[in-house]
């Protein structure tokens, strides 16, 4: 974590002093990504009910279904999950090698701390292959008066190349806002590749306000 990041407790967001990396970097270790986080609030969004200038909808959904899988449905469609983050995630979300371990880790935590509607897939419905997906990590360490959980990492979006520029982010935001929001989910973290500047303005323009910076270190053999 550079120095001037936010402290405060929250899933996902290593809290480690400066010390640390410069230790790292002395020994022959670089830098091989650097993530921001936005601290955003959750905004309800209706992907159903965007219009153009001229009032005709923004997008098309009808070929496509947005699902909430159960945690025993997830088993049928891990496979298909873990392809789509496997082949079309950028570079930086592939460190670790353990695939399959690391989305099994996800999941089990979500269902244990949050709810079904923290996951998600869209199918394209003339071939029922999923063609997005995603999920947020539930934040355990902030809870509103009613005891619910009331914050959460905006972790993992993804889209099929051939899907893309179709809506499909605004539907998967929208459908799973209007839940979370009735779940109590009021705001979140959301992390994004310092150089990426297109989910940087995105961030921005929901209100978001970037309070932590954190680097991935490379030692190679």
């Amino acid at each position: 974590m550079v120095p001037g990041s936010s402290k405060k407790l929250f899933i996902g967001c290593p809290i480690n002093p400066p010390v640390y990396q410069e230790t790292f970097l002395e020994n022959k270790f670089y830098i091989k990504f650097e993530e921001d986080r936005y601290d955003v609030i959750v905004i309800k969004l209706n992907p159903f009910t965007l219009k153009r200038e001229n009032g005709k909808p923004q997008y098309d959904y009808s070929k496509y279904e947005y699902c909430n899988p159960s945690k025993e449905e997830i088993p049928e469609i891990i496979d298909d999950f873990i392809n789509l983050h496997m082949k079309y995630m950028p570079p930086s979300a592939q460190i670790s090698p353990q695939h399959k371990y690391n989305a099994e880790a996800h999941q089990d935590f979500i269902y244990n701390f949050g709810t079904e509607s923290m996951i998600w897939t869209v199918y394209y419905k003339p071939t029922n292959e999923m063609v997005a997906c995603g999920f947020i990590i539930p934040n355990p360490f902030s809870r509103d008066s009613k005891g619910r959980i009331d914050s959460a990492s905006f972790h993992d979006w993804v889209v099929h190349p051939d899907h893309r520029n179709k809506g499909l982010a605004m539907l998967m935001y929208g459908c799973t806002s209007k839940k979370v929001y009735r779940e109590g989910l009021r705001w979140g973290s959301w992390p994004v590749g310092a150089d990426n500047k297109a989910n940087a303005a995105a961030a921005k323009k929901m209100g978001g306000l970037r309070d932590r910076r954190h680097l991935i270190l490379e030692y190679k053999l």
